[in-house]
């Protein structure tokens, strides 16, 4: 009996096309609508990598599942990607609705997967952009510009609400001089509390604006640490009985166990309730604060209208779909595309991955709500490693290491960018030439393809190659001067890459899906990061500004 829901579920895999994203032409058929169980078509690929969390069959031609991400976690790309690769496999994807992405001019070019998963693993790409460039899978933009450009005000709720319930105690002090006095002195005390800190903890804070930081070891624990004791001493300027302590106590918890990302509509009811609250206090007193909560308001609004957007074009997209549409949104949006997929009576899942489950609001950064998101689909796409390559094709001289992780939602979409297809290039051409000299034994240099080792991003010299022998003679990489076509004023540059197999007691190959699995259990090994390159399924690899570089560090035999 124990194997009846999956032998169920596998069966309801008939119910849907197997792997084809769109017919296979203009006049073929869809499927007429029916009853789908999204959660059941989609559990027995889940074990490792996420679960359906909430589940809605229902009638239609195809089903839309729904991924909710902390969009700066390196492992939940990891987890979503190998969700994603399944997916594909076994039902197929129509298309990828994506929040942060406000208009897609082209799809992604189609490259080599190798060279897609070599820039996935190092951190370029996000997980929705490998299934593009990888498997072909059309991309969906989710948003609006005019609704993209609403910026969040610069503070913290939690703050504000303080501020005001400060000053409420403060005017209902009235003419107490005393009560006045004793109220202005304990605002300083706790002002200065606020300021010991950040003091003590400003390393920490710098440390959350650097990418990925949200995966470093501790930062989730000691970022709730940090997040109630700061709402504990903003608790201080907050009376029992003000009429703010309520929401206050509901939206900035100053004690551990709370576990939940904030829903955009539920904060928009809260500011709707604290801005009622607000008009009861004299003109004047609160300008400030009042002006924040209306911008924050704002911000709350265009994001729960991105939502809508993004639902009305995944529902949309199911009309004419012969494969399932995937949403990725902000952790965030989860209950309002919930409510409004529910609304339009199509069937859907939520497929939460194993970290966003575990993490609960532990992908907030500190003393923010909804920032997190912001600062994760606004900021700049830079390079993921310090490597040589990486430093020809970014022109730029130095490129800050991330701490722990290399992973950032970026707009515009990161494969679209000049540098992401000259990697693409680099990382195919590498890959072919270091594949070709370590299949051939190390005998000889392997002959060039025509048009030769080279295309319109780089060049390789097949008569550089130098291989590495182990001292039982067994072949254990080959090195090779590898020329880049920058996008700097210098317009080419050679480094020295080091390529050895990944799994240097076979020769096997390498299934994608396979090696996606080993990377999200290597991701849940905390603080640990590979310190390579990789270029491949079955490669990796190194690169060096110099052969003597290269030559120290990999310590080359003379062979």
């Amino acid at each position: 009996m124990k194997y009846l829901p999956r032998i169920l579920a596998l069966a309801a895999l008939t119910l849907l096309p197997s792997c084809h994203t769109e017919p296979a032409d203009g006049d073929t058929a869809l499927p007429e609508a029916r009853t789908i169980d999204a959660g059941a078509l989609a559990a027995p690929i889940l074990t490792d990598a996420g679960e359906v969390t909430t589940n809605e069959p229902g009638k239609g031609q195809v089903p839309i599942y729904v991924l909710p991400e902390g969009h700066n976690s390196l492992q939940q790309q990891r987890e979503q990607a190998l969700i994603l690769v399944r997916l594909q496999r076994r039902l197929g994807i129509s298309t990828i609705v994506l929040e942060g992405a406000t208009e897609i001019e082209a799809q992604p070019k189609r490259m080599d997967v190798d060279a897609a998963y070599g820039m996935f693993t190092e951190g370029d790409i996000s997980s929705a952009e490998f299934l593009a460039a990888g498997f072909g899978v059309p991309l969906t933009a989710g948003e609006t510009k005019e609704g993209y450009t609403v910026n969040a005000p610069k503070g913290s709720l939690c703050d504000t609400v303080a501020q005001i319930a400060s000053l409420d105690a403060l005017l209902d002090a009235g003419e107490d001089v005393e009560k006045v006095k004793a109220l202005r002195t304990h605002r300083e005390n706790v002002r200065r509390k606020l300021d010991a800190l950040a003091t003590r903890n400003a390393g920490f804070l710098r440390g959350l604006d650097k990418p990925g930081a949200i995966d470093c070891p501790g930062v989730t624990d000691k970022g709730r640490v940090l997040t109630t004791a700061k709402n504990a001493i903003l608790a201080e300027l907050v009376p029992p009985t003000s009429r703010f302590s309520p929401l206050f106590t509901r939206s900035c918890p100053a004690a551990q166990g709370r576990n939940g990302i904030p829903q955009i509509e539920g904060e928009l009811d809260d500011i709707g309730t604290l801005t009622s609250l607000t008009d009861e206090v004299p003109e004047g007193l609160i300008d400030p604060q009042k002006k924040y909560l209306e911008e924050y308001r704002a911000f709350l609004q265009s994001r729960a209208d991105a939502t809508r957007t993004m639902v009305e074009r995944a529902v949309t997209a199911t009309e004419n779909a012969s494969a399932p549409i995937v949403m990725i949104v902000g952790a965030a949006h989860e209950g309002g595309t919930v409510k409004a997929l529910r609304d339009a009576g199509v069937p859907f899942a939520v497929i939460t991955t194993m970290s966003l489950k575990a993490s609960g609001d532990g992908n907030l950064p500190i003393g923010e709500s909804l920032n997190p998101g912001e600062y994760g689909r606004k900021i700049k796409a830079e390079p993921a490693r310090n490597s040589a390559v990486n430093r020809v094709l970014y022109a730029e001289g130095t490129i800050a290491k991330p701490i722990c992780s290399t992973r950032l939602k970026k707009p515009p979409l990161s494969i679209n960018q000049p540098w992401a297809r000259r990697k693409a290039d680099v990382y195919d051409l590498s890959r072919r030439f270091a594949d070709a000299a370590l299949s051939g034994g190390g005998s000889t240099p392997p002959p060039p393809p025509p048009p030769g080792w080279g295309n319109d991003s780089a060049s390789i010299d097949p008569s550089g190659a130098q291989f590495n022998r182990g001292a039982d003679g067994r072949l254990l990489g080959v090195a090779f001067p590898l020329t880049i076509m920058a996008a700097g004023a210098e317009p080419k540059k050679t480094v020295w890459m080091y390529v050895e197999k990944r799994d240097a007691s076979t020769d096997r190959d390498i299934d994608i899906e396979a090696r996606l699995k080993e990377d999200v259990m290597e991701g849940r090994k905390l603080g640990e990061q590979a310190k390579i390159a990789f270029l491949s399924r079955n490669l990796k690899a190194r690169t060096y500004e110099t052969y003597d570089e290269l030559e120290s560090m990999e310590k080359l035999s003379q062979q």
